[in-house]
């Protein structure tokens, strides 16, 4: 049994974790405790522990297909909300930060009251502050339970007819903080989006992403690289609060407090876009990955 660490989780929860973490089977490595007590930086060990649900499992070749290729759906109920819906799970085909092809998942959620204005149906990107290590942590795990921190704000945007799209945007490794991969996820989503034609959300709907804190890495990253890597998505707008933008103060304002468990956690979750970097943590650091999963 691994245990995520999701958004402000205290370093005295962090050690619990690890003392749970090493005391139970089913752990990702052979020797959970040997590499604890004596670590390596094997980047393949401080992946996120799997769900063991083969929906998420991209099919044989999927590879060769193109970014936003649709690769399975399933129909979900999105907890906690007032306005009627159909919400859809789409795998879908994307790129990671290195741009190697992997794949991710999105939550589609449409109003069943047939839009009236003008033109398609609008959509908004709302990209949620994941926070986490951990794939029960993300979206496509916690919207089906109603567990969703930031679902009054889905709700506001249902409320308008607008359909959503909640991305994992951290992608298949739980990368919180790579920018690259969630700008890559939440614009393949859009692709994937209107290639089901039976959601009623065409190629011509207006698209505007948004998103707060861990939410507006993947809003800011996704509007920067859109006019370079998806020129076809017709995103008019984003708008996002509480980026991470001086990451000398973030350095000073959460060291020595429970906030520093966030800041490990994009350190790690960086780290899975780019392993090379766990050759420079030290025993600790590769201590903390191996729970923080």
């Amino acid at each position: 049994m691994k245990v995520p660490i999701c958004a402000f989780r205290s370093i005295t929860t962090v050690i619990a974790v690890a003392v749970l973490t090493l005391s139970t089977t089913g752990t990702a490595t052979a020797d959970p405790l040997g590499n604890f007590v004596a670590p390596v930086a094997d980047p393949a060990l401080y992946l996120p522990t799997p769900l063991g649900e083969p929906w998420f499992d991209p099919p044989a070749g999927y590879e060769q297909q193109p970014p936003g290729a649709v690769l399975a759906t399933r129909q979900v109920t999105v907890g906690l909300l007032f306005t009627p819906v159909t919400s859809t799970q789409i795998l879908f085909r994307t790129n990671d930060s290195k741009d190697r092809p992997v794949a991710a998942a999105t939550t589609v959620i449409v109003p069943i009251a047939p839009w009236t204005g003008p033109g398609s149906r609008p959509v908004v990107a709302y990209n949620m502050a994941i926070n986490s290590l951990g794939n029960t942590c993300a979206p496509s795990w916690l919207l089906p339970r109603g567990l969703a921190r930031e679902i009054p704000a889905v709700q506001a945007f249902l409320a308008k007819n607008y359909a959503v799209v909640v991305t994992d945007h951290e992608g298949p490794r739980q990368a919180y903080a790579a920018g690259r991969m969630a700008a890559h996820a939440v614009l393949d989503a859009l692709r994937a989006m209107v290639r089901l034609p039976e959601l009623g959300l065409p190629a011509s709907s207006p698209i505007a992403v948004t998103g707060y804190s861990g939410g507006a890495i993947a809003t800011g990253w996704a509007a920067q690289v859109a006019p370079s890597y998806a020129p076809d998505v017709n995103l008019v707008g984003a708008a996002f609060g509480g980026p991470p933008t001086d990451y000398r103060i973030l350095l000073t304002s959460m060291n020595g407090t429970a906030a520093s468990t966030l800041f490990l956690s994009a350190a790690l979750g960086v780290a899975r876009e780019y392993p090379e970097l766990f050759s420079l943590m030290n025993a600790d650091g590769l201590r903390l990955a191996t729970v923080a999963k």
